[in-house]
This record gives C-alpha cells, structure tokens and sequence, in this order.
C-alpha cells in the first residue's frame, strides 16, 4: 500500500444548499449538478490542475501553482455568476500538506481548504494565509484579511483571507464578527464555570441593550442626492448635474460599495421624503448631501453623510473649499474620503484610480459640463448643441480626455437614431474614442461607449464583451454598462448570464425608466414575458410617457398574446398616432383589427410602410412584421438589405425569439455565420 506525503495547492467547493433543493427539485438540483461538474472540470483542467474527486455536491481539486488554483476559482465563480449558480458556489483553497494513498488525497491539507469553503460567502473564495503570501505579488488578485478564526476539527487559529473583484461578495462585518466571536463562545459553553459567567453577564447586559439600540451599522451602500444650490445663482443647473454625475461616478468606482445611479437619485430631487423614507426605498444603509454656497475662484461645498437605521442621523459633515482647477481631483478625493469614513475596504487597484490627480482648465471643465447637459437630451437640435460645447472645451484644453468621448457619444446617438448618416458621423466616433482612451485608458464611461461602437457599429462581439468588460471593472456600479452588456448576451443567446447583468443594472438604477425598458426587452426575448410586462410597467410609473418603455410594454403585452391592450397602447403613442392621423388610417386600422386582429394589423402596416414608405425601408421593425405575419422569406430580403447598411437593430436577429422562428432557414443561418453570431 503506497503512501507519500507532499506540500500541495488543494482547492474544496460545493453547492450552498444543494441538498435541500435536491428534496424539492431532483430534476433541477441535478441539472445545476451537471453544470456545476462542466465548469470545474472545463476551468480545472484549463489551470493545470487536476480533478481528485467528487463527493456529492462537492468537488477537490489539487493544483501545484497557488497562482494557477486561485485564478481557476476565480474564473469558476465568473462562470456561475453567468448561470443558475450565481452565488450558489462556495470555494476554499490552502497551501498545505497532504497524504496520497491508493488513488486518494487526504490531511490537514484537505481538511483547512474544506473548513475555509464551509464558512465561505456564497459565490465567494476564501483563502489561508499559506495561499495568500504566495500569491501577494500578483497585480491582478487582490485580497482581504478577515481575521484569525478557529475552524471545526483545526487546533489552531487560521488567518483567513478573502479574494475580492470579478463580482465576488464582499463579506460582511457581522459575518466577521460572527466567525470571530463563535469561538470563544463554542470553548465557553463546553466550561461549566464560564458557562455560568456567560449566563451572568447576559443577563446583566439584557436590561441596557433593552434601554439603548445600538447606532452601529455596516453601510454597504449609499445614494449621493442631487446637489443643493444656495449660491443664489439660478442658472447652474447643468454645472450641478454634472458635479453630480461626476461624483457617482467616482465612488461607482469602488467594488464594496453599491451606489444607485444619476436617474435613481435625480427622481429624489425636491422631494419631501425623509432620510429613513428614501434609504428604505432604495435599500441603502446611508445618504449623502452635498450642497454649494459659492462659485468664483474656488467652489464651496458642504457634504453631509446621513444613516437612516435605528433613526436619522448625521455621522459626517465637511466643508470644502475648492480650487476650479481641481474640482475633478476634489471629487476622487470625496469618494475615497467617505469610503474611509464608514470603513469600506479599496483594492489597491481602486486606490490607483481615485489617487491620480489632473488640473483641468475651468473654462474647459465648464463647457463640458453645458455639453454633457445637452447631450443627455438626446434630440436633433439638443446632440448639435452639444456636440458645439464639447468642440470648444477640446480647444480650451486638448489634453483633456472627457470633451472627446462627448463628441464620440454625440456621434454615436446621431448614427443611431439616423440624424447623420453613417459614412459621415462613423470616422468621427472611431476618431474621438481613440483620442480619448489615448488621454484616459482607465475611463469606465469611454470603455462603454466603445463597446456599443464596437457591438451596434462595427458587429464586432469579442470586442464589445472585452470592452463592456473593462467598463465593469472600472466601475462596478455602471448600470447602462451592465444593461448594454446583457443586450449582448442576449445576442450571442448567452441568457442566463444575460439576465445576471441585467439584474445588476436594475438594482443600480431602479428609477431609470430606460433601464427598466431595456431589461424588459432582455426579458422577452428570453421568454419571459409576464417579467417583461411588469419592468416595462416600472418604468412608466416613473415616467409615463417614456417613449422607449412604452414601445417595450407593447412587446410585452404581444408576447403575453394580450392583443387588445398591445393595439389601444399603439394606437395613442408616436409614431403610429402621427402616422395612422396623417394618412387617414386610424378607423380603418380599428376595424382591421375587429375583424381580424392582431396579425391583420401588421399586414396593414406593411402595406401602408411598402406604399408609402413611412416606416422607413431599411426598418427593422418592417423585418419583424413579416416574420410576425408567417412570411420569413420576405423577412430575410430586408434584414440582407439591413445587413448592407449596417442596422443597428440588425445583431438581434440572433437573440432566441428569432432564432426558434429561423433555425431552420438557410438563407438566416447563411446570415448568421456571415455576421459571426452563434448558429446552434
């Protein structure tokens, strides 16, 4: 009988409550079972190592490298976050010794990596401080210490670590108190004497823990309201907005934070809610107000930090007075000092980020400010007015990145909503990214708009992944980035994953009705259409005369096969109320669709569209209503000709929705391989 001892990387996972979901959905429990297997054996053996065993839910692998093990766990979790597993897997990993024999693994090697997965956080990868010190001079895995804690079966105390980044939870500090405390308390009760001190001092304690709740609370999470204006200046609105997106952008940059975005906070604006009102509504642990009092020289500002549990109170307040050429310094600063004042842990990456430092030409920074106001009215007239603004804070200051994205995001909305044509705005966008990433590589908002060049322009998909992923990286509070980077899921039909990020954007902007549009769109194409009905609806009850979440609701409403309040919707809403009034159609299109319904609508559209052209020849929408009315050989003559001009709306033809309709059509899978979307 060999035997033989070596020092080894052993990495232990399981599934957080598989046996529990296997007693009320074996089926379920054994599909996410097979999953779970695919991966680790996929990511195991891509990392060098090697598969020792499954046990059940749980699987232990042994690696030589900690560097190899670690970035194996990390890309195992990456996995689960794009399915059914998210936040389903716990991993622990340790440097240690172990006992092979017959084919087996066994020791104390094992055991700490067993114990370090048993008390990790779910989607979460704990690490002893053995993997820790091996790994501390990798740039791209970063840690943090949790503490000393005496696990089941170890005689010893471990230095517990935890990898962070990648969308890993970050571990709560009632979990660490948990996890130190339960030792004592466990050596406590197993002391007859100890046992009778604890029981004293309880009850000692009962009578002042009834007279004083305690204030202390972990904030995780925090909304920046809308800036306070007391300069008696009524004309700075769009120097206000912009400070204030600036600011949220900035603190979004920290992982261990959740920071509602720009739309979720502006719909607190002027309102007479509470601290505890809108913290309970938006599910944060605290608010922060910020107002300014004068403009001139130097900008001065007062921010406030709010917490709402067990009742408001003010735990910070700070003047600053701030020099013009350093308010976008100010504002890095600002988001790093709350970050220290209520304890969250920054990676050194994020520590890089909020530290560097750049004086901006006031003028400049202020005619950017006026061009991002603009911009973010997205019309005709509102994108030129920008695009003017951000021209001449690119003169004022060349070396600044922002002005250039700006005109980028101009072009990009220009194209897309076809206010310039293609062949002009396109050498623009390419031209503005380039010189902008050039300036500011780290910029989370210039990544973005170069990912949705990159997937709506240029049908360049690894591309646009690899970008909207560098966006999340650099802000992992960026919802339009997550929303935009499910869009592309949906498209490559990578649903689950689709429906992660689409999630995430949501719980950062729940306000947003444009969010709730977009997530509603992810939905149906998912098959989901009753979800996609109630996002649309959320969106229209913050706004509801969204154009975009009205269109979606009308999808929704079609998908459920509710025809009658899908066609009493369109029928009030641009363009068709324009469109159906101008040519007369408005009783005709009622009768059409008394007598024959929904379908005998859409054939009366293509007719009015083939006729007189009013939905435009190259819509995509014409291509959904041949395909909706059972003539998929005229549907692909338009989407060939979409393809030609480059369609924006062209990519989605892969989306599920479609692909169950045409996977069987030549000419569609033709499509498909040209345009190098996914064909099975």
């Amino acid at each position: 009988m060999s035997q033989s001892r070596q020092l080894a990387v052993i990495m232990f996972t399981d599934i957080v409550g598989y046996t529990k979901l296997m007693g009320s959905d074996e089926e379920y429990a054994l599909g996410l079972l097979r999953k779970n297997r695919e991966i680790h054996q996929t990511q195991i053996k891509k990392h060098h190592g090697d598969l020792v065993k499954e046990m059940g839910d749980g699987i232990l692998a042994r690696f030589a490298s900690s560097t190899d093990a670690i970035h194996c766990a990390i890309e195992i979790q990456r996995q689960a976050q794009r399915t059914d597993l998210n936040e389903r897997i716990r991993i622990g990993v340790h440097l240690g010794e172990i006992t092979e024999e017959n084919n087996d693994t066994f020791g104390d090697g094992v055991n700490i990596a067993s114990r370090l997965q048993s008390i990790a956080d779910p989607g979460g990868i704990f690490i002893s401080e053995s993997i820790q010190k091996s790994i501390r001079a990798q740039a791209d895995i970063q840690t943090r210490f949790l503490g000393e804690f005496e696990l089941k079966n170890i005689d010893f105390k471990l230095r517990t670590h935890a990898v962070l980044g990648y969308d890993l939870p970050i571990t709560s500090a009632s979990k660490i108190k948990e996890l130190t405390g339960r030792n004592w308390k466990e050596r406590a009760l197993s002391s007859p004497i100890l046992y009778i001190v604890i029981i004293v001092l309880t009850l000692a304690g009962w009578w002042a823990r009834k007279q004083l709740v305690s204030n202390e609370r972990t904030i995780s999470s925090l909304v920046f309201l809308p800036f306070d204006n007391y300069t008696g200046t009524d004309t700075l609105d769009y120097l206000m907005a912009g400070m204030h997106n600036a600011l949220i952008g900035e603190a979004g940059k920290i992982q261990a934070l959740r920071v509602p975005g720009t739309k979720t906070s502006n719909a607190y604006r002027d309102v007479t809610k509470s601290t505890t009102e809108i913290a309970s509504e938006l599910n944060v642990d605290a608010i922060v107000e910020t107002s300014i009092s004068c403009i001139g020289d130097a900008y001065c500002f007062q921010v406030k930090l709010i917490t709402s549990f067990p009742e408001e109170k003010q735990v910070w307040v700070k003047d600053f007075n701030v020099e013009r050429d350093q308010i976008v310094n100010w504002t890095r600063g600002l988001a790093k000092e709350i970050s220290s004042e209520i304890k969250i842990t920054i990676t050194p990456g994020e520590e890089a980020l909020l530290a560097s430092t750049e004086a901006i030409d006031p003028a400049a920074y202020d005619l950017y400010m006026k061009g991002k106001f603009y911009l973010n009215q997205i019309n005709d007239a509102s994108l030129k007015i920008a695009e003017r603004y951000f021209k001449q804070a690119v003169e004022k200051d060349p070396q600044w990145a922002p002005p250039y994205a700006g005109l980028a995001e101009v072009g990009l909305y220009q194209k897309q909503m076809g206010f310039v044509p293609a062949t002009i705005v396109l050498p623009l966008i390419h031209e503005n990214l380039n010189k902008a990433l050039e300036l500011e590589p780290n910029s989370a908002n210039t990544h973005y708009s170069n990912a949705v060049n990159a997937v709506w322009t240029e049908f360049n998909w690894e591309k646009g992944e690899n970008e909207f992923l560098r966006a999340i990286e650099l802000n992992p509070n960026h919802a339009y980035a997550r929303i935009f980077f499910a869009h592309l899921l949906t498209i490559l039909r990578r649903t689950d994953e689709a429906l992660s990020q689409a999630r995430k954007a949501e719980e950062l902007e729940p306000l947003d009705p444009f969010i709730q549009g977009l997530y509603s769109n992810v939905l149906r194409r998912a098959g989901d259409c009753k979800a996609a009905k109630e996002h649309a609806d959320k969106g229209l009850s913050v706004d509801p005369n969204h154009h975009f979440a009205l269109h979606e609701l009308i999808g929704a409403y079609e998908c459920i096969g509710s025809y009658e309040q899908a066609f009493q919707i369109k029928k009030h809403i641009p363009p068709w109320k324009q469109l159906w009034e101008q040519y007369g159609a408005t009783h005709f299109m009622d009768s059409i669709f008394r007598v024959q319904g929904w379908t005998g609508v859409l054939r009366e559209e293509i007719k009015l569209s083939e006729k007189y052209g009013i939905y435009g020849q190259d819509s995509f929408v014409q291509y959904e209503r041949y395909l909706e009315v059972g003539k998929p050989e005229r549907a692909l003559d338009y989407l060939e000709k979409l393809y030609e001009r480059r369609n924006p709306g062209l990519p989605y033809i892969s989306s599920i929705n479609h692909y169950k309709d045409l996977k069987d059509n030549p000419r569609y899978i033709a499509l498909l391989h040209k345009m190098h979307l996914p064909v099975d």
